[in-house]
């Protein structure tokens, strides 16, 4: 096995024991219970092993971390269903580390190990590529205010900085924005009970740019796919959580003086979500290499095919495992609901997959050769 494969390996089995020795299902358990939303004590753990440096090096081309390497970490987030906000916290500093703005890379240096709670507002969560934002942007005697209310934005609720997209005169815009009372965030039901969600309203609050209207495009658009790569990491590992617990039950639960996972409908289900685990892998691994290439065009493709299959996969699997449980699955006591809550959940997160899947046909439709 080459070295680098065999390095993300064991940054995988070090992540899988963390989140396994914290608890996982009784912490889990512990965390909807409890309807915190997300677990600071897990996350604080999580940080101290400085693996979401690796976004920060992964776009400033440094050595020492790919998003080869950080997908490992949100595929095994992703299995645990670990309730701590990995994904808004690299959306944040994706931006900030893009826009150029002075200081913005130190902040984000500051997001990805914790010290700054960030969360990126965007319409929808991320939902619509080019989406219109419903915030305004008002330049007031030498500094900007903005103006609006954003719906459903994920992990908003005690955050010390929004990095918000609000529209200008000249065209949209980042800007950073310091928690305050001119911001509201009221915190709304959410689906995934390990994802909170929150309603931010914007009153006058005084904001910072971070880029200009002609930048604002390629910092979406790259953090966009980012996002869309790891989540679809994370929904490769979801989905193999949902395999695993349906070949597990499947061994155990008999019917007929025989295991059921020995009935031909069984088998060929299981067998057709070990195929569709498996792809959604591979296509989530492609995704994140191909953002540590330099072509920005093979990336974004590579992101939406990946987002698109691996969100249709975790959804697919997860109805699947709790199908297969019977009875059983559809008891609040099991993790079927929660699996199939975060997979419902992420489907709609940066994009849907029916979205994507029109956005990669476009694109590819647009390199076509018609023959003369």
């Amino acid at each position: 096995m080459p070295s680098d494969l065999q390095e993300r390996a064991d940054l995988a089995r070090t992540v899988a024991e963390l989140l396994a020795d914290l608890g996982g299902e009784e912490r889990l358990r512990a965390v909807v219970d409890g309807g915190e939303g997300w677990d600071a004590a897990l996350w604080r753990r999580v940080l101290e092993l400085g693996v979401f440096d690796l976004a920060l090096a992964a776009n400033r081309g440094a050595d020492g971390g790919s998003y080869a390497d950080l997908a490992v970490v949100f595929e095994e987030l992703g299995r645990a269903l670990a309730p701590v906000p990995a994904l808004s916290t690299v959306a944040a500093a994706t931006v900030l580390d893009l826009s150029g703005a002075p200081g913005a890379g130190e902040l984000a240096e500051d997001v990805v190990s914790g010290r700054v709670r960030a969360a990126l507002v965007l319409p929808g969560d991320g939902s619509t590529w080019g989406q219109r934002t419903p915030l305004r942007a008002e330049s007031r005697n030498g500094g900007w205010t903005l103006d609006g209310t954003v719906e459903l934005v994920t992990d908003a609720v005690g955050v010390d900085r929004f990095v918000v997209l609000a529209a200008t005169g000249d065209g949209a815009a980042f800007f950073l924005v310091p928690a305050g009372s001119a911001v509201t965030v009221t915190p709304v039901p959410a689906l995934d009970l390990t994802r909170p969600l929150a309603s931010v309203t914007l009153t006058g609050a005084p904001a910072t740019p971070l880029t200009m209207p002609d930048r604002t495009d390629d910092a979406l658009a790259r953090t966009l796919d980012v996002c869309a790569s790891m989540l679809a990491a994370e929904s490769a590992g979801l989905a193999r959580r949902a395999l695993g617990s349906a070949v597990e039950y499947a061994k155990i639960r008999v019917q007929f003086d025989r295991p059921i996972g020995s009935f031909q409908a069984v088998k060929h289900s299981c067998a057709e979500m070990l195929l569709m685990v498996e792809g959604a892998r591979c296509l989530s691994d492609a995704a994140a290499a191909a953002l540590d290439e330099d072509d920005r065009e093979a990336a974004s493709l590579a992101a939406g095919v990946a987002r698109a299959h691996a969100g249709e996969t975790a959804v697919e699997c997860a109805e699947r495992c709790l199908h297969l449980h019977g009875g059983i699955g559809f008891t609040w006591e099991h993790l079927s609901h929660l699996m199939l809550r975060r997979a419902k959940s992420d489907a709609v997160r940066f994009g849907r997959p029916a979205e994507h899947w029109d956005r990669v046909a476009r694109r590819l439709a647009t390199r076509a050769v018609v023959p003369g």
